[in-house]
């Protein structure tokens, strides 16, 4: 399951991903961001909700790349990941490592609260 949402007042882009995230739900996702990139701007931030992710398909993996490198080919300059536990972000920062420039700001936390602070 996901949820998503752009906030162009904020220049952000808002993604919550629950319980198991399977490759269709992926390619769907992709799609929207493709479909709805123009509203956000260069310099763009985005927030990834992960707190009640269960688990990722192994085909969505491969989607979730695909996402990020849209995100970054977008501009982005910052990304904000709310997850429980930071472990859980170990397989998270190695795809983002190959799937982001260099300038990009990666962060994790674990609560929406501190994520929107670091989102300033």
């Amino acid at each position: 399951m996901y949820l998503f949402e752009i906030d162009s007042a904020h220049n952000r882009m808002n993604i919550m991903l629950a319980d198991v995230f399977t490759e269709a739900e992926a390619r769907e996702l992709l799609e929207k961001c493709r479909e709805h990139l123009a509203e956000i701007r260069p310099n763009c931030r985005i927030l990834c909700n992960l707190l009640s992710l269960k688990s990722f398909d192994c085909g969505a993996r491969e989607i979730y790349r695909k996402l990020m490198d849209l995100c970054n080919a977008a501009g982005a300059r910052i990304v904000v990941r709310i997850v429980a536990s930071p472990v859980e972000t170990f397989g998270l920062n190695i795809m983002s490592a190959f799937h982001y420039a260099h300038g990009v700001d990666i962060r994790t936390t674990d609560s929406f609260t501190k994520a929107l602070k670091l989102l300033e």
